[in-house]
């Protein structure tokens, strides 16, 4: 018998969950880090919800 426990820390309702999680995302695109720390400011509106970077040419997918 194994001591290693199947579920996770829920980082939004910070509840143990018994399951695995169904559902991966990150917390911000790949060219988040694109943009220049003193720029991400006045360049970047982020929530709990969405992440808007003002880059016309950004692209958010699997080649992202």
């Amino acid at each position: 018998m194994s001591n290693y426990k199947v579920g996770y820390q829920c980082k939004c309702c910070g509840n143990y969950h018994d399951e695995l999680p169904l559902s991966y995302g990150s917390p911000v695109p790949d060219c988040y880090e694109e943009v220049p720390f003193e720029e991400q400011e006045k360049r970047i509106e982020m929530n709990e919800d969405m992440c808007i970077i003002d880059d016309p040419y950004a692209t958010f997918g699997a080649d992202s």
